[in-house]
């Protein structure tokens, strides 16, 4: 589908606005089209949480998903919730599971016993999205990205709908509350 204004319909092939390509060209049949295409393509990456008393969302771009990304979102949320002890559950990722984020878990939690951490890791099951209530709210997001097609006129426009659609809202999800037993009274 391409989406072009009616005024450059005329004069130009039809190019997708997300990915800046040339959809449909003319071309001789009796001679091969090629067209030029670059390579390149705008990527955003977002790390998230929800809290599973309130349901409430902490969202933050970054360029990459990686381990110091996951450092720095590990540390915003312990601003956030500055004296809370944290349990992160999260997906086996090397981001998630590397070297680097082990020895800022050591550091962070150095001063403790197991059952005093400020910050607790648990891994879901390999391989299984249904576990992880982030991948439900990640969903929801490109659903709505999917029914306003027609907005999405620019890269910029897509990130705006898809933080729109979840930053501010309180979800809660059946998947969430299959880890309650790991919520004790004092954490959180």
């Amino acid at each position: 589908t391409s989406c072009t204004s009616a005024s450059h319909a005329a004069t130009m092939p039809p190019v997708c606005p997300i990915c800046l390509l040339y959809t449909s060209a003319w071309a001789k049949s009796s001679e091969r089209a090629e067209l030029a295409i670059a390579n390149f393509r705008e990527r955003q990456t977002y790390y998230g949480a929800i809290d599973h008393q309130t349901g409430e969302t902490t969202i933050t771009a970054y360029p990459a998903e990686n381990s110091h990304a996951t450092a720095a979102f590990i540390h915003e949320l312990r601003q956030k919730y500055t004296g809370k002890r944290l349990l992160l559950i999260w997906d086996g990722s090397k981001a998630h599971t590397g070297a680097e984020i082990g020895d800022l878990l050591r550091e962070i939690n150095a001063s403790c016993t197991h059952e005093a951490w400020h910050v607790t890791c648990m891994l879901f099951a390999p391989y299984d999205p249904s576990q992880n209530p982030i991948e439900t709210m990640w969903l929801q997001a490109k659903q709505a990205l999917r029914a306003r097609w027609w907005e999405c006129t620019s890269f910029r426009k897509v990130k705006e709908i898809f933080l729109e659609t979840i930053q501010g809202v309180r979800f809660f999800f059946a998947n969430l509350r299959m880890y309650a037993p790991h919520f004790g009274n004092d954490l959180g």
